[in-house]
């Protein structure tokens, strides 16, 4: 979320209000796999807190691992068919003036499915209440993040914008999550 809240923003002071608009369509479009995603792991974020507290290493490395399995599973079939059927079914949608190029719904599609597989381990850290942990690697991914959008989007317009969201997915947030979930895994209290 931090990674793409600005992105409307660097749109429209770099290629103009116009390209919200095309933005927009395509992101909502491609968000649907990842917020049903979330929806089915958020339940997990109370269980984790609960295993934690009976220090159920087990049940928590299980149950991340079938969380992040099921997050990209469902993540990447509905982002599979919208990108296979974005044509028709933007065009149903919005009509044909704002059917999203496949150059910009491929990139939109991958950052869902890594946006759904770090979403995942941030539920574990959430619920294990490593909260705070968080904070340094999510203000660096959002400062590269600007940057590095700012950047991609002079250079290759909504393109750009959208494979620097993956790009900083995949570069930063991963593997802080990664790290943070190890972590979690060595407190001495689990």
């Amino acid at each position: 979320m931090v990674t793409t809240s600005g992105d409307f923003l660097i749109a429209s002071h770099i290629l103009g209000v116009a390209s919200v608009t095309q933005l927009s369509i395509a992101q909502r479009g491609f968000i649907v796999g990842p917020m049903l995603a979330g929806m089915l792991m958020g339940p997990l974020w109370p269980a984790y807190g609960e295993a934690m507290t009976r220090g159920d290493k087990r049940w928590i490395a299980v149950a991340l691992r079938r969380s992040v399995a099921t997050s990209c599973a469902v993540s990447t079939a509905i982002s599979a068919t919208l990108l296979a059927f974005s044509g028709p079914i933007f065009h149903r949608w919005v009509g044909a003036a704002h059917v999203p190029a496949p150059s910009l719904c491929i990139p939109l599609a991958l950052s869902g499915i890594v946006g759904s597989a770090t979403g995942a381990g941030a539920i574990l850290l959430l619920g294990t209440g490593m909260i705070w942990e968080q904070l340094p690697f999510a203000i660096a991914a959002m400062l590269l993040g600007i940057l590095t959008k700012v950047f991609l989007c002079r250079a290759f317009g909504l393109n750009g914008l959208a494979w620097a969201t993956v790009l900083v997915g995949l570069t930063i947030t991963a593997p802080s999550v990664l790290f943070l979930v190890k972590r979690c895994f060595e407190r001495q209290s689990l």
